[in-house]
Formats: structure tokens, sequence, C-alpha cells
């Protein structure tokens, strides 16, 4: 991508193009303003998992739009900490078309689609994949993140430690 910018502004150019191809895929899409609640980074889109509506967040960043979905408000410390990343981990080998990543200082669960692909099959298509494995992901990292003898077992069993302290 670095290759292909220009000094006159391509970025703008791109971003604007992202942002007029959402509009046009929640349109085509045959979202309601319900649905789709414009905001003031992008969109919030709600979607239905197993009869429930997940709400996700568009931003539109330059040439693409990133669908995200909160998992953990704030990331654990200490052996929490390492617990939770390691079985985020474990489920960024489980999870498709989306990932987990820290995002802002938060634990989220993202999928980015390019401006070329942003139309009203791939953004549903992407909508339903973030809000389903943020389902999937989400009560066995809060049970990770805030239930200290669930843990210690889970740490245990994989042999994960506290990383020793620093000398001084």
């Amino acid at each position: 991508l670095a290759f292909q910018r220009t000094v006159s502004g391509v970025e703008d150019d791109d971003e604007q193009d992202a942002t007029a191809a959402v509009r046009a895929a929640i349109d085509q899409a045959g979202w309601t303003q319900d649905d789709a609640v414009e905001t003031a980074d992008g969109y919030e889109l709600q979607t239905q998992i197993e009869g429930r509506r997940v709400a996700v967040r568009l931003l539109s960043q330059p040439g693409v739009v990133l669908v995200r979905r909160i998992v953990l408000a704030t990331l654990p410390e200490g052996l929490a900490g390492r617990v939770v990343a390691h079985q985020s981990l474990v489920w960024n080998a489980r999870v498709r078309c989306s990932r987990l990543a820290i995002c802002d200082g938060r634990l989220c669960v993202e999928s980015r689609l390019h401006a070329q692909r942003i139309d009203a099959d791939w953004l549903p298509f992407t909508a339903r994949a973030v809000a389903a494995a943020a389902q999937a992901v989400t009560p066995g990292l809060e049970l990770l993140a805030h239930e200290p003898q669930v843990t210690d077992a889970y740490a245990e069993m994989f042999e994960i430690t506290e990383p020793p302290e620093p000398a001084d």
C-alpha cells in the first residue's frame, strides 16, 4: 500500500470511497435505520445471531473498513492477562473470517474489508462473522479474566506462569 500512495491525497479519496461503499452496501442489504446507525466514526450494525441482536461497529479507514466488536473492555493484568492472551491465540486458530486483537487497550474481534469488497454480500457476511465469533468467545474469556480459581486452573493445566520479577 505504501508504494501505491502518492502525495496527492489518495488516502482521503480512499476513505471517501470506503465510506460511500459502506453506505451503498447498507442500503442495498436492506438494513433499516434502527439496524444501521451512523456514528461519529462510522456505523453500528445490528446483526442477528441465534435469535439475538448483536451490535458490531464499522470504522472507516483509508481504503478499508474495520468491522469490530469489543470482547473485554479492559485487559486483565498478571496471570489472568497471560491466560486470556493464551486462550485468545487458541481462539484465533479456530474463528473464521475474523480475529481477536487488542484495539485501543481492549480485546476485540475484528475483520477488515478492503474498499473493493464492500458490497451488499460481503458487508453482512463480515458483520455476522464478527458477531458470531464475539458471541462464541466472550463467555469463556470473561470467565478467565474475572474468576481467579478458573484462571489458576487454566494456568496450571497449560503450565502458564507469572513472569519473573525484574532484578534491580
